[in-house]
């Protein structure tokens, strides 16, 4: 991501607010009155020059009372942009880990600034600028302004069927049901090998995987490659396979090596060789090993019960079109030797924000 002369969030709102006030047919003149504000302060706002002060966070629910503004999601989207300003002001910051830091803060906060990524990539001012702006970012913003449930809810929307499911039970299965629950709950299932192999095959549903991986082998070693050859890439409603490597080297060279070495496979068991459309959604990312401005965040991708195994190398997880988030953490000292461990629901939701961090603000 590429710094800007202004800070992209102020940027952002300040379009939408003009969009909003013409929508009204107000003058900037009038608006600024109603804000209580001065009519250069109000055109710098609208410019995306200033933050606009929280204290004037009703004043503008009231009167774009068109726009619907929810009262929370603007005082929370006004002091992102101040925690921004903080970011971008300290020394050597850039763009890409300001964001991060923003991101960090809230789960609405995450999933717009992953919506908006393309337009931190692009020059201040330019055409492609203005385009996106106006396009993409300005009516993202009206979307979390005006939803107090702005993140799509699939999860949500999982476990609040699952609660509905659990009190429509007969209420004398209850205690036995509580008590294999928390049996299960003491016993962390194992991934391991042919069982993860049959799982992946076999679960219908899959709708992105993402990962991170510190050694390359994992994945591209021809041990993985004969186990797992990734049959959901077919499915239509499989849409992404994002993973993120801690290399040097080239990520355009490393997806087509791993292209290259699974369509090898395939044709040995007769499976067709991935498409054109298959190959488009497969994205890597990678992160010089020296690098340390990720570190934090992949350490809590790669936490995990280091009494059982010593060393985690990876974190990979499923998105389910029921809502659900199944995810992993394990590794392996030999790539024949591959290991893994289920995360909790809770834990895989936790992580998967973390990886949609880290994804966005990757250059």
């Amino acid at each position: 991501m590429n710094n800007t002369d202004r800070n992209p969030l102020n940027v952002i709102f300040g379009a939408y607010l003009k969009r909003e006030r013409n929508n009204l047919g107000e003058t900037s003149v009038r608006m600024a009155k109603k804000l209580n504000l001065g009519e250069s302060i109000y055109r710098m706002i609208e410019a995306g020059a200033v933050n606009l002060n929280i204290n004037r966070a009703m004043l503008v629910v009231r009167n774009f009372k068109n726009s619907y503004i929810k009262f929370e999601q603007l005082s929370k989207y006004l002091v992102a942009a101040q925690v921004l300003e903080y970011e971008l002001e300290k020394e050597k910051a850039k763009l890409n880990v300001a964001l991060m830091a923003v991101s960090e803060l809230d789960e609405d906060l995450m999933y717009f600034i992953n919506k908006t990524a393309d337009l931190y990539k692009i020059d201040y001012g330019t055409d492609d600028y203005k385009k996106n702006l106006e396009e993409v970012a300005v009516k993202e913003m009206g979307a979390f302004l005006g939803n107090e449930i702005y993140v799509p809810k699939t999860t949500i929307q999982f476990k609040e069927t699952l609660l509905q499911e659990f009190l429509d039970i007969p209420s004398l299965q209850m205690p036995p049901i509580y008590y294999y629950l928390k049996s299960m709950m003491a016993h962390p299932l194992l991934h391991i090998g042919p069982v993860a192999k049959e799982w992946e095959e076999k679960t219908e549903g899959f709708t992105k995987l993402r990962g991170l991986y510190t050694d390359i082998e994992l994945i591209i070693s021809d041990v993985n490659l004969k186990l797992f050859r990734y049959p959901y890439l077919s499915e239509p409603k499989f849409t992404e396979f994002k993973l993120i490597f801690l290399t040097s080297e080239n990520e355009i060279e490393l997806k087509n090596r791993f292209i290259k070495k699974l369509n090898v496979v395939r044709d040995k068991v007769k499976l067709p060789r991935l498409s054109d459309i298959e190959i488009k959604k497969i994205s890597f990312k990678t992160i010089p090993i020296h690098r340390t401005v990720f570190a934090n965040e992949i350490e809590k991708l790669l936490m995990g019960r280091q009494d059982i195994f010593p060393k985690l190398k990876a974190y990979w997880s499923f998105s389910h079109d029921s809502g659900a988030e199944i995810g992993f953490v394990g590794g392996a000292e030999e790539p024949a030797q591959n290991y893994a461990i289920n995360l909790t629901f809770g834990d895989s939701l936790e992580r998967r924000q973390v990886f949609d961090i880290i994804w966005t603000a990757i250059n």
